[in-house]
């Protein structure tokens, strides 16, 4: 090879290396641009939904509008139970049971029935159900128990327990007028021991017995016994 074709080739390699360098410089600038550019926050994103994916591609969690109404959708690993959230309610959603979280109570329902823990009118309460004729209710005026039309309730000074017909019944009572404890059928006042306040309907008269007296009445409510006399 000549000394020519020589140098010639050294000054084209040259040349190559040079624009190479410049190419490669320019690449790997624009790069890192561009990586620096996609890492940086967005001050404001606008979308009707956004969407989590698994590795799978199926959609585990969900945020979008449901009637103009913002909702966060959240399925568990299993597929069951989801939860939602939106404006003031959390649901927890399984194929048999459910929780919702609001501000003015708690609710959690299953096949055998529900519990729910209020703050609303009239007073706080806990409801304890199983169907329309069969529950319980913890409030600050007692404690009421439904069963298969059986009713209690218990307050601080009186209890009661009728049949589902609400004519025959007891009413235990510690408050005023006195202690006692009255007998009802057929929604009539059968008989009285301890306080009672008597009126006498031919005189117009009241009378007194005291917490250690029994008295029994017929379904006119006349006394046909009482003791002590």
């Amino acid at each position: 090879m000549k000394k020519k074709q020589l140098s010639l080739m050294l000054v084209f390699a040259l040349i190559a290396g040079f624009i190479g360098g410049a190419l490669s410089s320019q690449l790997f600038t624009i790069q890192s641009a561009f990586a620096d550019k996609a890492i940086k926050p967005q001050k404001l994103v606008v979308a009707e939904e956004f969407r989590v994916v698994d590795k799978k591609g199926k959609t585990i969690a969900r945020l979008h509008d449901l009637d103009g109404m913002p909702v966060l959708w959240m399925e568990s690993y299993n597929g069951s139970p989801e939860t939602r959230i939106s404006n003031g309610t959390i649901s927890i959603l399984g194929p048999d049971h459910s929780l919702y979280v609001k501000p003015t109570h708690i609710s959690i329902h299953g096949p055998n029935g529900s519990v729910k823990i209020e703050s609303t009118s009239p007073g706080p309460h806990i409801s304890l159900r199983r169907d329309d004729h069969n529950y319980a209710r913890i409030s600050n005026m007692g404690l009421t128990i439904e069963e298969s039309g059986y009713r209690s309730d218990v307050q601080a000074t009186v209890s009661s327990m009728w049949d589902p017909s609400l004519k025959v019944g007891v009413v235990i009572s510690s408050g005023l007028p006195g202690p006692h404890i009255s007998l009802f059928q057929n929604g009539h006042l059968r008989s009285t021991l301890g306080y009672k306040e008597l009126l006498t309907k031919k005189t117009g008269t009241k009378t007194t017995r005291s917490a250690a007296s029994l008295v029994l009445f017929d379904e006119k409510g006349n006394v046909i016994w009482e003791t002590p006399e």
